[in-house]
């Protein structure tokens, strides 16, 4: 059997404020999340500098939240970063667009010398 992926190209770099309620909208879709809970997550604590977008024709399609933490173990500081709301259109899952995002994510953190990253499923 042969199986045939539809081809395209993404590209992949961080949100802008005008495409926030694009990423709020994919996160709607992957996540169901009452309303309530993600105004509040958008108004409160979203920020687009911190989020990593696959775009296909300047349209985001995925997401991903980089929350940069300091966190202590054994009394020593590491700079931690938080991997949070992996999402992805519906007519775009299966693709490996996520685990593109994921790669991207990991490339970013080494070179902005993370010591540990911290997936949030």
């Amino acid at each position: 059997m042969l199986i045939i992926k539809e081809v395209f190209h993404l590209d992949i770099r961080f949100a802008t404020p005008d495409n926030t309620s694009e990423i709020k909208n994919i996160w709607r879709y992957s996540f169901q999340d009452p309303e309530s809970f993600t105004n509040w997550f958008f108004d409160e604590i979203y920020k687009s500098e911190n989020t990593l977008a696959a775009y296909d024709e300047n349209k985001p399609v995925a997401a991903l939240q980089l929350f940069p933490k300091t966190i202590s173990i054994e009394g020593k500081p590491y700079n931690a970063a938080y991997i949070a709301g992996v999402s992805v259109l519906p007519e775009y899952r299966s693709k490996g667009i996520s685990g593109r995002l994921l790669v991207e994510a990991n490339e970013i953190m080494r070179r902005q010398d993370y010591d540990i990253a911290l997936l949030i499923p």
